[in-house]
């Protein structure tokens, strides 16, 4: 694990992102913190990190004893670092306790090289300052709008939040100090493009990934939220890509820039505008700042490839790109202060031994209210576009390993290097197409049907959405003929992630809230069948100490649960309570993810991985809650065939009803004319979705405004 540091100014940040590295709950095998040309804050470390006690806590302290900047200072880690993966970390960021252990997760597969994962702004002042758009949180070192959501492959990963194979670096050398931050006054960057852009090309086959569940928080002062740093940073970006595009080639290096550009940017700009008409703040402000920040990015590449080619180093470029091509490119890791991966044998942040089974990502995609949202979201996938990576010859070839720049012992790396390529080849043969980002036989639209009471006799306030036992059992019969394999979430999910294949013509079957004719009618059926599904939970509507009222129909007992569970049945959440998530406050809402995901997981023995929206609603702000409480996925409604665009936490689902007839069934799982039988949903849904969005901002408008009691100032 390796923290590049630049300053004292950054003392506290420093302090925390040490304790958070600490605080993983998948532990790092050591800890480096690398100073960069800082005598004293060399010094200050050594004294705090020096002693026997930190030594035996696995942090070191290392000087840089390379030139001045982020690039040779990652390099001077990774020579230093003695495990199998090397994990970076900003310095002014802090990691979420299971960071490592998603990253770690990922390098099962062998041929997965790299992990990133996703970097959330955190604002000085608490917010974010309303003229600045989403499209360029890159430019303060985040994750950006138009990011691909889960876990997917990607041209290169984000360096402030990143881990490497100790493997690439013996092969393809560390990273160059020519680009990236220096300490410089323009803030470069684009190091990690270039080195993973170089990776690919020695080794075709190679995975590298971006994980949205490794999550860190990195700090943004009040100084990178102002105009004039997003103009500077944006023309930096544009001078950083024009060197990457010398030395690579601007086909691979300005390759995903372009659909960032032309599909992501502008669509920003539209929502801008459409946000200043509607009299939303901050709408052409943020329509704005897309435009300069696309501006000057097109004036620092055009000036750096100008000055590239007057000193007559332009590079082997491809197709010569336009300026603007290059605009605000999400590619670098953008990050204040950076960490570090670099030469020769660089150990990670975990240990040669630390593997942990896969789980899933996070990438919350939205659906219903926030299908805008998902449309920008899909509309560009700029630096990490998934791309399927292969060569004419498949081949490392003795060229191209005579050209690899190595920090190590060349031979024992180049042999190193070979072994790992080897066992890249033949994993990607075996598992056939994740490269491909997940779509070979993996990606297609999957029916997940969402059931409720299985009954004969369903209360009233249940009978719309139950089904008849016979109904039920007509429906599986329709599934066995016509030959699809029912999965559970986290097998639809994990597949979708690049695990494995899925089986041919798979279905998901679930089920909501608990109901006991789950266990009576449908179980016996499933098993027939020999079925899989998936049941979530309403825990405080289940009969017994935890039960607090507001079941809608009878429900299963505890010992039911745990009967389906051991049948192979996939428990998961549902909420304690079953409230509209997305109205509940920030201590109601993590109540009712964490306290029916600790009920299931005490009643069943194994902790739920996978949760269902009530009534289908979520939010932006409802995802992140339902990651951060430690759900690898979650179902919405939708009404829509599911699909990997839509990222794990927001999985559509079809809604099977007690008036759902063999035709409409057969349609459903064709995906045939699902706008016409859905309509009336999805009116409602979007007209509630304005109902709920209302009085989610009254209610924050009333906490937030003073009360006054006779003159006095209530808090």
């Amino acid at each position: 694990m390796v923290i590049c540091v630049h300053t004292e100014e950054r003392w506290h940040d420093i302090a925390a992102a040490v304790a958070s590295v600490r605080a993983q709950r998948h532990p790092a095998h050591e800890l480096l913190l690398v100073v960069d040309h800082c005598p004293g804050l060399l010094a200050r470390l050594g004294a705090r990190y020096g002693g026997a006690g930190a030594a035996a806590a696995g942090i070191t302290v290392v000087d840089n004893p390379g030139p001045r900047g982020l690039s040779a200072a990652r390099n001077t880690g990774i020579a230093a670092a003695t495990g199998e993966l090397i994990a970076f970390l900003d310095d002014d960021a802090v990691a979420e306790p299971d960071w490592l252990r998603h990253l770690v997760a990922a390098y099962d597969d062998p041929r997965v090289l790299a992990v990133g994962g996703r970097t959330e702004p955190a604002w000085d002042g608490g917010r974010r300052p309303v003229w600045f758009p989403e499209e360029l949180d890159w430019a303060v070192g985040c994750t950006y709008r138009g990011h691909p959501p889960g876990r997917v492959p990607v041209r290169n990963v984000l360096g402030g939040n990143a881990s490497f194979r100790r493997s690439v670096f013996a092969a393809a050398g560390g990273f160059t100090t020519g680009i990236g931050r220096d300490g410089a006054r323009l803030p470069l960057g684009c190091e990690e493009t270039e080195l993973c852009i170089r990776l690919r090309r020695l080794m075709p086959e190679a995975v590298l990934l971006v994980d949205d569940r490794a999550v860190i928080h990195h700090r943004v002062p009040r100084v990178r939220a102002r105009p004039g740093y997003l103009r500077s940073r944006c023309f930096a970006e544009g001078l950083s890509k024009a060197r990457v595009a010398g030395l690579v080639g601007a086909r691979d290096g300005l390759a995903t820039e372009r659909a960032y550009t032309t599909r992501v940017l502008p669509l920003g700009v539209l929502r801008g505008l459409r946000d200043a008409l509607l009299g939303r703040p901050g709408g052409a402000g943020r329509a704005g700042a897309i435009l300069l920040g696309a501006g000057a990015a097109a004036a620092g590449y055009a000036l750096g490839r100008a000055g590239a080619l007057a000193r007559g180093r332009a590079g082997p470029e491809a197709p010569a790109a336009s300026p603007a091509s290059a605009a605000v490119g999400p590619s670098t890791s953008a990050s204040v202060a950076p960490v570090a991966p670099a030469t020769p044998h660089a150990p990670a942040s975990v240990g040669p031994d630390a593997r942990v089974p896969d789980a899933l990502p996070d990438a919350p995609e939205p659906v219903g209210e926030d299908a805008e949202k998902r449309t920008g979201a899909r509309a560009g996938v700029p630096e990490e576009r998934p791309s399927n990576g292969r060569s004419a010859s498949g081949r490392w070839t003795e060229a191209a390993a005579t050209g690899v720049r190595t920090a190590g012992r060349r031979t024992a790396a180049m042999r190193a290097a070979a072994v790992q390529t080897a066992a890249v080849r033949t994993a990607g043969r075996r598992a056939g197409g994740y490269a491909a980002g997940g779509r070979s036989r993996s990606g297609g639209a999957v029916p997940v049907l969402m059931y409720h009471a299985v009954t004969d006799r369903p209360a009233r306030a249940t009978r719309r959405l139950s089904v008849a036992p016979a109904a039920f059992a007509q429906q599986l019969e329709m599934l066995a003929a016509h030959r699809f394999t029912p999965v559970t979430t986290a097998q639809l999910a994990a597949a979708w992630r690049g695990a494995g294949p899925l089986p041919p013509r798979p279905v998901l079957l679930t089920f909501d809230d608990g109901y006991a004719g789950v266990h009576t009618h449908a179980l016996p059926e499933l098993a027939r069948h020999g079925f899989a599904a998936s049941l979530f939970v309403t825990t405080g509507w289940l009969p017994g100490p935890h039960h607090t009222g507001g079941a809608l129909d009878t429900m299963l007992t505890w010992d039911q649960v745990r009967e389906l569970a051991a049948a192979g049945v996939e428990i998961g959440g549902h909420s304690h309570t079953h409230p509209q998530l997305d109205q509940l406050d920030e201590p109601e809402l993590r109540t009712e993810l964490i306290r029916c995901r600790e009920l299931l997981a005490e009643a069943t023995g194994e902790v739920p991985v996978s949760f269902a929206y009530p009534f289908g609603y979520s939010s932006r702000r409802v995802r992140r809650a339902v990651r951060a409480s430690g759900y690898d996925q979650a179902l919405a409604v939708g009404n829509t065939l599911a699909g990997p665009r839509q990222g794990p936490y927001a999985l559509t689902r079809l809604t099977v009803r007690r008036s759902t007839g063999p035709a409409e069934f057969e349609r459903l799982l064709e995906g045939r004319a699902l706008g016409r039988n859905f309509a009336p949903d999805r009116a409602l849904g979007k007209g509630y979705a304005v109902v709920r969005r209302t009085r989610r901002a009254a209610a924050l408008a009333a906490s937030a405004a003073p009360h006054r009691t006779g003159g006095i100032r209530q808090k």
